[in-house]
């Protein structure tokens, strides 16, 4: 990344819509598994049968959601750090904001997802921003450390 100088004064993330259509898919795909084992009489088709229909439907909704015009964003400006996600918004100030780091969840089977945190006010609360904004997480907290810097 250049200099915080080439900055823009403001900048909007919006969600990734290659990654949220592969999540749709996916969760098409296991609804559609669950709805074609309703009929079969095996053990396994009690729980996978309900268990494929609640994730495929949920996951359909939350990618649509995601995917909804301006239902998601980061904003970035001289004010901080606006976010909404899921229609539902929150903004930082840049001088509220302590620190950016790298947070990695651990989320079994070896797996392993890495979000940006930032630490807010004189209790250090965390707060974590999702994934899935275009950037990786490393360009993603560099870029927010030189707006932080820039406007603090």
């Amino acid at each position: 990344m250049t200099s915080s100088d080439a900055l823009p004064e403001s900048m909007t993330l919006k969600p990734s819509t290659i990654n949220w259509l592969l999540v749709m898919l996916g969760s098409a795909g296991l609804g559609m598994l669950g709805l074609q084992w309703l009929g079969s009489d095996s053990d396994t088709a009690a729980w996978a049968v309900p268990l494929g229909i609640l994730l495929g439907g949920t996951g359909l909704l939350v990618s649509l959601l995601m995917l909804w015009p301006n239902s998601s964003w980061i904003k970035l400006g001289p004010d901080g750090i606006r976010l909404r996600v899921l229609f539902r918004d929150s903004h930082h100030r840049w001088g509220d904001i302590n620190g950016f780091g790298i947070t990695t969840l651990h989320t079994g089977y070896g797996n392993k997802s890495r979000l940006v945190t930032f630490w807010v006010g004189p209790n250090n609360t965390p707060h974590s921003l999702p994934s899935g904004f275009g950037k990786k997480p490393d360009d993603l907290m560099e870029l927010l450390e030189h707006y932080w810097q820039r406007y603090r």
